[in-house]
């Protein structure tokens, strides 16, 4: 007798594997961060006037949070840690709308006309002195002349910008309000700020709150990498650069440091424009070659210094946003939300990424990619 013939078995039934208790906290996580970027940007571009010194405040408070912790550790109470932190953040504001705004407006409104003369006199001077092909000097004439025209007709218009806004009462007490309000959030965050925080946390569900506060330290180190990073590391250099480069004889050196300090915001920006203000300006004032060594060894010098030191030490690898994703991101939040989109894009995008990464991992935990 044949042995009986084997029925295929039917395939086991396989059950999808149940959402982890971590993957649904990556999930929770990854929407709500979306969601109040989302709703924090929105606010900053529809209440501008109210929003921006809200979170300029608030992005103090954060930044100078380490400080009052060790003051706090040192034996002063946090209020008084915070007011004391106030009242120098307070005095800065103060000085700075008294002497520092002002000077920069003086200097803003000198570049149109130093454009206008760098058109008209700077470049034929210049090309007059190079020597050069006949052609490519006929190119280079024609193009000064048109750059020329086109100063003539556009850029005396900037230099009443400042003027206007000086002038119109609403600005001036908005941007007067704004600079009071921004220390006064920033006491009363930094004097409530781990209470502030600890409620937070009572919000997350308990059988999430590992994983989400796994995730909140991870954004910490984001947001530390930003705003206790490179906009202290702007500041810095706009105040090493404006010194420098006044120091070296560089006509409007203020106005050129901050462009510098805070261009560096956007990677190469600040160097690349920096150093063609410094050498538009020393070819408008030539006073020798010398002024170019000047500027070449406070820019190397400095440069080397952001690199070497103050980058690496201030914000590291912790933004974790390639110098490329930096461009796309002001460039697109710029176009979309304005000047507003341009301050906020590199933030945003840097907790976007933390959010993605995040449902991301939520994803790989779920049923559907098992």
């Amino acid at each position: 007798m044949g042995t009986p013939s084997q029925l295929p078995l039917p395939p086991p039934e396989v059950k999808p594997a149940a959402a982890t208790p971590a993957g649904r906290g990556d999930l929770l996580f990854g929407a709500s961060l979306i969601g109040l970027t989302a709703v924090v940007v929105a606010l900053t571009v529809l209440l501008r006037a109210v929003a921006i010194p809200v979170l300029l405040g608030a992005a103090a408070a954060y930044t100078l949070d380490p400080l009052v912790t060790r003051l706090e550790r040192r034996g002063l109470s946090r209020t008084v840690a915070s007011v004391a932190i106030g009242l120098v953040l307070l005095a800065g504001a103060v000085t700075f709308l008294a002497f520092v705004l002002p000077a920069l407006g003086a200097e803003a409104a000198l570049v149109p006309g130093e454009l206008r003369a760098l058109s008209k006199q700077g470049l034929p001077r210049f090309l007059g002195n190079v020597p050069i092909s006949s052609r490519f000097g006929s190119v280079l004439s024609l193009l000064t002349s048109r750059t020329a025209d086109v100063a003539d007709k556009l850029l005396p218009a900037l230099s009443g910008l400042w003027e206007i806004a000086l002038a119109s009462t609403g600005k001036a007490v908005s941007v007067l309000t704004g600079a009071l309000v921004a220390p006064l959030v920033a006491f009363y965050l930094l004097r409530d700020y781990h209470r502030l925080l600890g409620a937070l946390g009572e919000l997350v569900p308990t059988r999430h709150r590992e994983v989400v506060l796994a995730h909140v330290a991870e954004v910490d180190g984001v947001m530390a990498g930003f705003v206790r990073g490179q906009l202290t590391v702007g500041a810095l250099l706009s105040v090493l650069y404006s010194v420098a480069l006044g120091i070296a004889g560089v006509h409007l050196s203020l106005l050129v440091g901050v462009v510098t300090g805070f261009g560096n915001l956007i990677p190469y920006v600040g160097l690349i424009s920096g150093l063609s203000l410094s050498l538009m300006l020393a070819l408008l004032h030539w006073e020798g070659p010398a002024i170019l060594l000047k500027i070449a060894l406070c820019y190397g010098c400095l440069s080397l210094f952001d690199s070497a030191f103050l980058t690496p030490r201030l914000v590291g690898n912790r933004v974790g946003l390639p110098a490329a994703g930096v461009v796309v991101a002001i460039l697109s939040f710029g176009a979309v939300f304005g000047f507003v989109g341009v301050l906020v894009a590199v933030p945003a995008t840097a907790l976007l990424k933390v959010a993605l990464r995040a449902l991301l991992k939520s994803y790989r935990a779920s049923p559907w990619y098992a």
